[in-house]
């Protein structure tokens, strides 16, 4: 049996920004005694739909995770088992949105984003659909661990368009991925090792798209409690954010 090796702590804010009157984001995060869970989603379908798609999102697939996780020692997983677990807790979520669809037909084109991080033992599986984004600071280093799913990422994957040109072009925010589009749902999915110091920020486009890498880094890395980091992060956000803002740091 596995060793349960590393403890994580975590914490999260969310905010509307400086200029929308609402928040289409939703956040959560469990610190349970085997497994850590961080989620965010950023909604899709205007002021009623993205608030509802967004929260559906989050507290089903928290539940969900946490269903599948009672009672199991989670340290003897490997991480092919994490990994079927929060796809079947994301695909539970892209029906329920599609049955809200149907049910609700002014919420016929609500979707929402998803990343979402579960750490257990000195693993961390990432789940993601969308352009919510997860980075690490490992050692000084930023990495960011997800790849948008978003018309303008794919170009620049089969290197038609430099940097300067992604940030620049009209059709930045057009996403390739996000739930509530189609049944079955495909996920991008990973698992790395983690290491004692490592942190995690799961966040929405707002604040990547806000805060540059480099402050993105200064943030991480300035302090060592996980809430004072998000707090920080939305601070420096919030005055000129142009959408909605969030962040849940995970901190090993």
């Amino acid at each position: 049996m596995r060793r349960l090796r590393l403890r994580y702590q975590l914490a999260g804010s969310t905010h509307r920004g400086a200029v929308r009157d609402h928040n289409e984001d939703a956040i959560d995060w469990v610190a349970a005694e085997q497994w850590a869970l961080a989620v965010v989603a950023d909604g899709i379908g205007g002021y009623n739909g993205g608030a509802l798609a967004s929260s559906l999102c989050v507290e089903r697939f928290v539940a969900d995770i946490e269903q599948r996780l009672s009672g199991v020692d989670v340290a003897t997983w490997t991480p092919a088992q994490m990994q079927t677990s929060l796809r079947a807790a994301g695909q539970g979520v892209n029906r329920q949105l599609k049955r809200e669809q149907r049910r609700q037909v002014q919420f016929g084109r609500m979707g929402t984003t998803l990343v979402a991080g579960l750490a257990w033992g000195d693993y961390l599986c990432v789940i993601h659909a969308g352009d919510s984004r997860c980075y690490r600071l490992r050692r000084r280093q930023l990495a960011m661990l997800t790849r948008d799913h978003t018309y303008v990422a794919e170009l620049a994957a089969r290197g038609e368009l430099d940097d300067q040109a992604l940030r620049a072009h009209p059709l930045r925010h057009v996403l390739t991925r996000s739930l509530g589009r189609r049944e079955p749902f495909e996920f991008a999915v990973s698992t790395r090792r983690v290491e004692a110091g490592d942190i995690y920020l799961f966040c929405s486009d707002g604040l990547s798209n806000c805060l540059a890498p480099a402050v993105l880094k200064r943030l991480l890395g300035g302090v060592d409690r996980p809430a004072a980091i998000a707090a920080g992060l939305i601070d420096a956000a919030q005055s000129r954010a142009r959408d909605n803002i969030s962040a849940v740091v995970m901190a090993f």
